[in-house]
């Protein structure tokens, strides 16, 4: 998940190019996975020499299936300080364990900072909203998380439901993958099953219809 600084077409092929970058910096890794802070920490060396996007903030996130149907998700940010302002700056992994129906949300900060409010204030009721919606499906759920954004910039967001192996088909009710961006107060959803055991890097496929994550891998 990123954002880069500004609203024309420039900060869009900036976006887009960091995106690259960071596919490109995984997937050189081959099967050993890098945490994401080191992920994190090349992709602003990169940026910063190619001199891509003076201002930018991302959250890398890794997510591993373990035992007892648990996910282990890892994930850096780079918001303070965002990429290209301190190159030479470490940064740091954090870990969080999801058991099964538990949810991440990873979300654009406009979604709750407007300037009637403070950022404090908008997450208090993201989490608010988020409990009161959590058994829905996650497009439906992103739909009420929506209500937050004032609408006046884009808006991504980016929800994962934990659940065991098993239930990962095809046939499943309720996706466990979904993604929302909101522009100029248009808001597209999209959603698809997580990528197999064999897939190691999920890419997302964008189109004017829809948005999708591949199924495994081949």
């Amino acid at each position: 998940m990123g954002d880069v600084a500004g609203q024309d077409l420039s900060a869009a092929t900036a976006i887009g190019r960091l995106r690259n970058m960071l596919r490109a910096l995984v997937y050189n890794r081959g099967p050993r996975v890098a945490p994401p802070c080191d992920v994190l920490c090349q992709l602003d060396a990169v940026a910063d020499g190619l001199a891509v996007a003076p201002f930018t903030s991302a959250v890398h996130t890794h997510l591993v299936y373990g035992p007892d149907d648990w996910w282990r998700a890892h994930w850096s940010n780079a918001g303070q300080p965002p990429l290209r302002v301190a190159p030479s700056l470490p940064r740091t992994s954090h870990h969080q364990n999801l058991g099964p129906g538990d949810i991440m949300l990873l979300y654009t900060d406009r979604l709750i900072g407007t300037p009637a409010g403070s950022l404090t204030d908008g997450q208090r009721q993201l989490v608010d909203i988020a409990a009161r919606y959590r058994h829905l499906p996650l497009p439906e759920l992103l739909r009420h998380l929506q209500g937050l954004s004032d609408h006046r910039n884009d808006t991504a967001m980016i929800a994962f439901r934990a659940a065991p192996w098993l239930t990962w088909s095809a046939s499943a009710p309720s996706p466990r993958l979904a993604f929302a961006r909101v522009r100029s107060a248009a808001l597209r959803y999209g959603s698809g099953e997580a990528p197999g055991p064999r897939a190691r890097y999920p890419t997302v496929r964008r189109d004017r219809r829809r948005r999708s994550v591949p199924g495994p891998a081949a």
